[in-house]
């Protein structure tokens, strides 16, 4: 019974061995096959927006969500989602070792001369923060490829992750260059003047490095296009930067620390014979010595 038991399961090892010998070898049926890359991306949840700290806690969380699309790299925005710009934009006023990183998520399929989607979707929302007035170099953008699925009408409830990530020495050295030397526009000669979100934000920024340097000074400084006289425009030029640096003042940097002067129409940065060129003159320069 024993020799039967051994012959039996010597005859079935071969058995075995024959049929995947024949198999994978004479008939090459056991070849490998790839996954493809999309069905082994892990599917991303399209809950509602949120913004992640770098530890993973959520900072914020809305009550709708982005939307992108397969046709290109534009995103849409909600109308009860604008206020994410706000939130986001207060967030890094009030935390200045703070940066966010945007990720913009694409299929490998979604490319073109601009590079991928993903990174498009991502500067889409970097450009609507910036235009809030936060400054650009806080602003980080990343793709991400990742597996979701469109609707039917080829649109993606997602597609967009954001994050707030504590600055490096080194982003902070960059960050530091952008405000030591700042251009401005806004309406600062107005009757009424009313500080925009690139003033607010910059002067968060301004305070915070005066802090840590408390050796540096700041020079104000007032242009204008070449409308109406000279003395005029030093005039306006200088009424622009008093108003800039009453505002920093009012904002708790020290008045000692600031001085405002006016070049008038002398310094033009671009053409005076569009109405572009001369948007572009009628600036506030801010220079940290």
């Amino acid at each position: 019974m024993r020799n039967f038991l051994l012959a039996f399961a010597i005859f079935l090892g071969w058995s075995i061995f024959g049929i995947w010998y024949y198999t994978c070898k004479t008939k090459n049926l056991c070849i490998e096959r790839p996954v493809q890359l999309e069905e082994a991306e892990t599917i991303r949840s399209n809950q509602n927006l949120s913004v992640l700290a770098d530890n993973g806690d959520i900072i914020f969380q809305f009550d709708d969500q982005l939307q992108i699309n397969n046709k290109n790299g534009s995103v849409f925005i909600p109308q009860r989602l604008m206020r994410f710009k706000d939130s986001i934009f207060h967030y890094l006023n009030k935390n200045q070792d703070k940066e966010l990183i945007i990720k913009g998520f694409y299929k490998s399929r979604e490319a073109d001369s601009n590079g991928s989607y993903g990174l498009q979707r991502a500067s889409f929302i970097k450009r609507l923060l910036v235009d809030h007035g936060i400054n650009a170099d806080r602003i980080l953008v990343k793709a991400n490829q990742e597996g979701y699925e469109y609707s039917d009408e080829g649109t993606y409830n997602g597609g967009i992750e954001m994050l707030v990530n504590t600055i490096t020495k080194e982003r902070k050295v960059e960050i530091d260059k952008s405000i030591t030397n700042k251009t401005l526009y806004a309406d600062f000669g107005s009757k009424e003047f009313v500080p925009d979100n690139t003033l607010k934000a910059f002067t968060a920024e301004l305070k915070s490095y005066l802090d840590r340097n408390p050796d540096k000074t700041v020079n104000i400084i007032g242009h204008t296009d070449n409308v109406g006289s000279a003395e005029s425009n030093t005039f306006f030029g200088a009424q622009r930067a008093l108003n800039v640096k009453n505002y920093l003042i009012s904002q708790g940097i020290d008045a000692n620390k600031l001085k405002n002067s006016s070049q008038g129409e002398a310094v033009p940065i671009a053409s005076n014979d569009t109405e572009e060129g001369r948007a572009k003159n009628r600036r506030i320069e801010i220079i940290v010595n």
